[in-house]
């Protein structure tokens, strides 16, 4: 059963056309000897003549083919050629008795396939049929005299055989050709095209697919284990392909999503057979990502737009009204004695004011972001030393971990990456109630944050930098969104990644998009001492 997302394009439906094809040869190539009725007649006659002479025509038939180095490398074995033998006594009464119709046709032609798929040179065959006629005219000189008609008849006979038997050597000689011609034309393509045979193994590519996969020397060797796992395993391609020959039919399978070193990619897979003897398939993948990516960018930019000039007309009407509550409420509550019964109820309500008023900022924070302030050289791990000291100073629950290159400054906005620091560090320490381990890790290319906690759900990692979706009771959704967004906007990155240690959650943010993260070094400095 094929995946329910492959489209079937088109199949031939196309029966077997071989018995066809041997009635058109006989056909065509008894009139191209000019076969007759008396041929029929003279051949018949000759047949209790010959049969005494059956082994010794045989013998000399094989003795002949052996003559041939590369014939007697094929038939090596003595019991072998016994019993090409006997086979080769069927075909000699055969050759004498007929009828040549497309059963007689279609043996011949099993013979040549026989022949062509050991290795048996073209010229051998020829070198064989010239030893059976002599033989034949020789039987039919037997009594001293021999009619030119019977003459005629084993000259045709022979001719004929000769002519369905070598067919197969010229079909085999187009096919490679075709398939020569086709390996020429897929190696010249712009597209990501390879072409592989019924076992699924590579016979031809284009230089594109070369360079987005990597392949190094990949002709003869099978596709399953040339393209990335991701895509064999959600496609079962060994299946596929074997679909593919067996019914005969073109499968696509648009937008597919996959792995590719790590990173998700959406291509369009289509798969078909090329209509010939030699079973070739074409495999053409469409990259799509690039694209969708874009697509999503937009949307996502269209969607916090929209989200955007919600959160600033709400934050603009909320922010009046708590300034007043919160000055209200400052007065009342100084206005009170100490011992006062309700003054612990007014800080709490006081603390809930201030609450909602830094909801209000992060809105603002987040609909109307303000544009970077780029400096060059910073300090990025004097930076993070000072954002850690201070985080570290506020629990006794969490070591913080440091590990800096030397010597890291980096064009950005200090105040920004102050900020995005704050919030990983933060969230970080909030996912480990009870304490545990958090490290930052400073880079020439960024900083990654990550901890010893309960990592990220699925769920979570599907929404990470959605605004508003928080996993924390009393949290925004605002902090990540926020980072996600300030990082872009200084020609960065943020985003999860795999944990160095196997547990909890990792962030990455990168300001140098275009290197490569290096992995941390063996010194540390431990913040909670």
């Amino acid at each position: 059963m094929l995946p329910k997302p492959w489209v079937t394009l088109g199949a031939s439906g196309a029966q077997d056309s071989q018995p066809a094809t041997d009635k058109m040869k006989v056909d065509a190539f008894t009139r191209y000897v000019g076969w007759s009725d008396e041929d029929d007649r003279q051949l018949l006659a000759l047949l209790p003549r010959t049969e005494p002479h059956m082994d010794a025509m045989c013998r000399a038939f094989y003795a002949a083919a052996m003559a041939d180095p590369m014939t007697r490398d094929i038939l090596h074995d003595a019991a072998q050629v016994r019993r090409l033998m006997a086979t080769l006594k069927v075909w000699l009464r055969e050759l004498l008795v007929g009828p040549r119709d497309e059963a007689y046709a279609a043996r011949r032609r099993r013979i040549g396939e026989v022949h062509v798929d050991v290795g048996v040179p073209h010229a051998a065959m020829f070198a064989a049929m010239q030893v059976v006629r002599a033989h034949l005219v020789s039987v039919a000189a037997e009594d001293g005299r021999c009619e030119a008609k019977t003459l005629l008849a084993i000259d045709r006979a022979t001719q004929l055989d000769l002519m369905l038997m070598t067919a197969r050597y010229h079909e085999e000689s187009q096919e490679r050709r075709a398939v020569n011609s086709q390996g020429l034309l897929v190696s010249q393509l712009p597209a990501m095209v390879a072409l592989i045979d019924a076992g699924g193994v590579l016979t031809s590519c284009t230089p594109a697919i070369l360079r987005r996969f990597g392949w190094q020397g990949p002709i003869g060797t099978k596709l399953v284990d040339l393209l990335p796992q991701s895509m064999v395993d959600t496609l079962d391609l060994a299946a596929l392909i074997d679909e593919v020959f067996r019914k005969d039919r073109t499968l696509t399978l648009p937008n597919a999503e996959f792995l590719i070193d790590g990173e998700p990619h959406t291509m369009t897979l289509t798969l078909g057979p090329l209509r010939q003897a030699h079973q070739l398939a074409l495999l053409h993948l469409e990259d799509h990502t690039t694209a969708v990516r874009t697509e999503a960018l937009l949307m996502r930019q269209q969607h916090l737009a929209r989200l955007g000039s919600l959160s600033a007309t709400i934050a603009h009407e909320l922010r009046n009204p708590l300034a007043g509550i919160s000055g209200a409420l400052q007065i009342i509550r100084k206005g009170m004695d100490k011992e006062d019964r309700y003054a612990p109820i007014m800080g709490k309500v006081l603390d809930q004011v201030h609450a909602l008023n830094r909801l209000v900022s992060d809105l603002l924070a987040f609909a109307r972001p303000r544009q970077p302030e780029m400096q060059d050289s910073v300090d990025l791990c004097q930076l993070a030393r000072e954002q850690v000291d201070l985080l570290q100073g506020d629990t006794d629950r969490h070591r913080l971990h440091l590990d800096c290159s030397p010597e890291v400054a980096l064009r950005c906005d200090p105040v920004m990456v102050r900020q995005i620091l704050n919030n990983l560090l933060l969230n970080s320490i909030q996912a480990m109630p009870e304490g545990g381990d958090v490290y930052v890790i400073v880079r020439p290319e960024g900083l990654r944050v990550e901890d010893d906690g309960p990592g990220l759900t699925a769920e979570a990692k599907a929404h990470l930098f959605e605004p508003f979706h928080t996993t924390k009771v009393h949290g925004t959704g605002l902090g990540l969104a926020n980072s996600h967004r300030m990082a872009e906007l200084m020609d960065g990155s943020l985003r999860a990644v795999e944990p160095l240690r196997g547990v909890g959650a990792a962030f990455l943010l990168r300001l140098d998009d275009d290197a490569s993260f290096s992995q941390p070094t063996s010194r540390r400095v431990d913040l909670s001492e």
